[in-house]
């Protein structure tokens, strides 16, 4: 099996063993897709930049504020949330979570698939 299509049935693993992960891609730490599983009107291209400056910065703010190495960035938006966390040192894994997710288990599978993704990727 291919990386690609191993990092998509990891991706749609991660859906189907967390309803309330609606949809998920992962991408280099340079803004360069790799898989997806987002909606069909988000342009993957523009997630993951957006993704990967999201964290640059979060990460340079965690470092001056001296909060230690950042571990995820979360944003609520008023119809769900998006939470970017790094997957090894050169890939990150940005998922979509319904309104009323738990996040507590979030952060669990999070933690869990990053760990995979980085094995995969190396």
């Amino acid at each position: 099996m291919e990386k690609t299509d191993e990092l998509i049935s990891l991706l749609r693993d991660m859906q189907a063993n967390n309803s309330s992960i609606t949809a998920g891609a992962i991408m280099s730490v340079q803004g360069l897709p790799i898989a997806s599983q987002l909606p069909r009107n988000a342009n993957e291209g523009i997630v993951s930049a957006i993704s990967a400056a999201l964290l640059s910065v979060a990460q340079r703010g965690c470092e001056e504020l001296e909060r230690g190495t950042m571990k995820r960035l979360i944003v609520e938006g008023s119809t769900g949330t998006f939470i970017c966390q790094s997957a090894g040192q050169n890939s990150i894994l940005a998922i979509l979570a319904s309104p009323d997710a738990k996040m507590g288990m979030l952060y669990l599978d999070l933690d869990k698939y990053t760990k995979k993704i980085a094995a995969i990727l190396g």
